[in-house]
């Protein structure tokens, strides 16, 4: 056993074999690294046979260590044929080793100090001379296990304060909360997308404003091909208005939709030469939303975010994530009075392990008072985008998990 040791980075590696060992050289290697440097240092080989022995690695690190087998960075493979968990501060990864004879290799494993230069690396050294090798394999597992349990114990005192994104404690962990971050934080400063019907989400059609607004573009397209005894614009627009009777918007917004309406459709109409060869007015909700070309509000985005990174949509009912200890990036952050959505691409955590600041990316939050909108509060619905901001917190929220 080799150990170094320092107070604030370091990462900790177990290797356990189960089952029968025999010692035999390989010119394959199983490597731990990192993205920036996947090269071991410093290297410790084992050699293993028998059926189906079992690799467990164990890492407590402030950024995700990499699997490399020949040279070839086979981490996220692995990761799908074998099994990742959580302990807390710790992840764990458990793989069989004729999965890592697949790559050519029969188990010769190099494990390398490749996270900062602080380090705690743990493997067992087999005593080959021994005539019983199983009784020196089962004691070194025995002490393995003491080791493991005491590097456990130590992690729960290590503190995890600051950004999930920098310190790795709790950070996104499943592929799924990765694609959902990564799909988020790629969607910044973009248009939400076209918004539509048909999911958990509500539109700008709802409480029977797409009706409203259908009822005013027919009124306005019945206007604009008449030819005789035809009314002024402004007189089209006033009439246009109280098509919106019993709807929440105020007048500002509901003259903003009137001038909405009347561009989109004059856009339409422009290379028409009559009514007949003009595309006719939408007729349903969907369609209302394609003719305005509105974008999507705040829960469709995040809903499009969760369900097109391998997640599933979730609306304002849904089951709250009150455990801090399986709080991720990745997950959503609801208002709890059900009035906004954010995906939550990073977490600052305190020393206690406690969420103290969510980062977020969201759709329908309004930034400048030039972008601003009723009935929802937001964006103007055709001008809505995506914006990243620190400054949440857990408070007057609640967590949802897409998966």
């Amino acid at each position: 056993m080799s150990t170094n040791r320092a107070p604030v980075r370091w990462i900790t590696l177990v290797i356990l074999l189960f089952s029968t060992i025999t010692v035999g050289a390989s010119q394959s290697t199983v490597a731990i690294g990192t993205d920036q440097n996947p090269v071991a240092q410093k290297r410790l080989f084992i050699s293993g046979g028998g059926e189906n022995p079992m690799v467990i690695l164990t890492w407590f690190a402030n950024s995700t260590p990499r699997l490399f087998v020949d040279g070839k960075d086979v981490t996220d493979d692995l990761i799908v044929k074998g099994l990742k968990v959580s302990l807390g501060g710790f992840q764990q990864l458990i793989v069989y080793t004729n999965t890592i004879a697949e790559y050519g290799a029969q188990l010769s494993a190099v494990l390398a100090d490749e996270i900062g230069t602080e380090t705690i690396v743990i493997a067992p050294q087999y005593d080959t001379t021994d005539p019983n090798p199983q009784r020196s394999i089962n004691a070194r597992l025995s002490s393995l296990e003491g080791v493991r349990t005491a590097a456990a114990a130590s992690a729960a005192t290590i503190t995890p304060a600051g950004w999930a994104s920098v310190t790795g404690f709790r950070n996104a962990e499943t592929a799924v909360q990765k694609r959902i971050v990564a799909t988020a934080l790629s969607q910044v400063n973009l248009s939400s997308g076209q918004s539509q019907m048909g999911g958990v989400w509500l539109t700008d059609c709802a409480d029977g404003d797409g009706a409203r607004m259908r009822a005013a573009i027919n009124r306005y397209a019945g206007w604009y091909w008449q030819t005789q005894a035809k009314v002024t614009l402004a007189q089209i627009k006033a009439a246009m208005l109280q098509d919106f009777n019993g709807s929440l918007y105020d007048g500002t917004r509901k003259t903003a939709l009137i001038e909405r309406i009347v561009s989109c459709y004059n856009s339409v109409a422009a290379t028409a030469r009559s009514a007949s060869y003009c595309p006719a007015p939408p007729t349903t909700d969907n369609a209302t939303l394609q003719f305005l070309v509105f974008r999507k509000q705040c829960l469709e985005w995040a809903d499009w975010v969760a369900t097109t990174s391998g997640g599933v949509a979730r609306n304002y009912s849904a089951t709250a994530v009150t455990d801090v200890k399986l709080m991720r990036p990745g997950m959503g952050l609801f208002r709890t009075g059900k009035t906004h959505a954010m995906i939550i691409t990073d977490i600052r955590w305190d020393g206690s392990g406690n969420p103290v600041e969510f980062k977020v990316a969201e759709a329908n939050w309004a930034m400048t008072a030039q972008n601003t909108w009723q009935n929802p509060t937001g964006q103007i619905p055709w001008m809505r985008t995506i914006d990243l901001r620190s400054g949440e917190t857990h408070s007057g929220n609640f967590v949802v998990s897409f998966q």
